[in-house]
C-alpha cells in the first residue's frame, strides 16, 4: 500500500512492505527489559507491527530512504521494484537512496541478483554507521548478518556519500533534507528531517519499535546494539518532538507510521503517539 502526503513541494509517499499482528507475548519476547506482565497491560492482545518505507520526490530529486528486504524478493512483504512500481517510480528514477543503518530490512533491496539495484543512485549513510559495518566492530555479530550489509554497501562504494550526523543529507532550491543523529540502535544509526515551505516531517526510524515504548522509553529491543544509549536517544528526540509538534514517520509503527508525539495524560509516565489514518 502507498500513501502520500505533501510537506511544501516535496512528495512523501510511505511504502508499506508489510504490517503484521503481534501478539503480547511475541512484544514480551522482543523487550527483555520489560515484565511479561508489564507488557501484557500495557499493550492488551498486541499490536501491528509494520515495516515503511520512504520515497520522497522534490525537484529533480526521488529519494528512496532503506531499501526493504529484497528487490525482487520481499521476505516477508513487498519487495522494493513493485512498491515503486505502485508508486510510480522505479529503480531507475531513484536520485539517491537514503540508509538510517545496516540492518537487514533496511539494506535488503540495494541488490538485484547481486549487482545494484539503482542504476543511478548515489548511496547516503552517516560516517558511523558505514565504519561500523565495513570495519572490524561489527564483526561479532556473525557472518551471517555482518557479510550482506558489507556486500551489499560495497557494491555503492565508488558512488556512496558519508554524512556527518546532524549534517545535510540532500538539498534542492526548495527542500532540505537533513540528518537526525539517533544512536544506540545501532552506532550510526540516523533518523531524519524534510523541511520544505514552512512545513516538515521527522522520520525516526528505528529509534523505537512499538507505540509502547512512548509511555516506557526506557524498553528497549533486543535489536539495540546499547541499549542505554538508545534509551538516551529516545528520551532526547521524544521530548523535542514532543515540543515542537512536528509530523513524524516511524518506520515499525502501524502504516503510515505518521502522527505526532504528545505528552501522555496526567498520571501516566512519558507520551503517547497521536496516529494520523491511513488512505488505502
Amino acid at each position: 500500500m502507498i500513501h502520500t502526503i505533501q510537506i511544501g513541494s516535496c512528495s512523501v509517499s510511505v511504502l508499506e512492505i508489510a504490517s503484521v499482528d503481534r501478539s503480547a507475548d511475541d512484544i514480551a519476547a522482543t523487550f527483555p527489559d520489560a515484565s511479561p506482565g508489564a507488557i501484557r497491560t500495557a499493550v492488551g492482545p498486541g499490536t501491528v507491527w509494520s515495516f515503511n518505507l520512504l520515497l520522497l520526490r522534490f525537484e529533480d530529486r526521488s529519494v528512496l530512504v532503506d531499501t526493504g528486504f529484497g528487490f525482487r524478493e520481499g521476505g516477508p512483504g513487498a519487495a522494493t521494484a513493485e512498491l515503486l512500481d505502485q508508486a510510480g517510480s522505479s529503480a531507475a528514477d531513484v536520485t539517491d537512496v537514503v540508509i538510517t543503518h545496516g540492518h537487514g530490512d533496511h539494506i535488503g533491496g540495494l541488490l538485484d541478483e547481486g549487482a545494484p539495484a539503482f542504476p543511478i543512485a548515489d548511496l547516503l549513510i552517516s560516517r558511523p554507521e558505514l565504519e561500523y559495518w565495513t570495519g572490524p566492530r561489527s564483526d561479532s555479530l556473525g557472518p551471517d548478518r555482518v557479510a550482506p550489509a558489507r556486500a551489499a554497501l560495497g557494491a555503492y562504494s565508488a558512488r556512496t556519500r558519508a554524512f556527518e550526523p546532524g549534517g545535510v543529507i540532500v538539498e534542492g532550491d526548495a527542500v532540505r533534507v537533513t540528518s537526525v543523529a539517533a544512536p544506540g540502535h545501532t552506532p550510526g544509526h540516523s533518523g531524519l528531517r524534510v523541511a520544505a515551505g514552512g512545513e516538515a516531517i521527522v522520520a525516526i526510524v528505528d529509534t523505537l519499535h512499538a507505540e509502547v515504548q512512548f509511555a516506557h522509553p526506557e524498553w528497549s529491543p533486543r535489536f539495540d546494539t546499547d541499549a542505554e544509549l538508545a534509551h538516551a536517544t529516545r528520551e532526547r528526540l521524544l521530548a523535542e518532538l514532543e515540543a515542537s509538534g512536528v509530523l513524524v514517520h516511524a518506520y515499525h509503527l502501524a502504516f503510515p507510521g505518521l502522527g505526532r508525539v504528545e505528552k501522555a495524560p496526567a498520571g501516566v509516565t512519558g507520551y503517547r503517539w497521536v496516529a494520523e489514518p491511513a488512505t488505502r
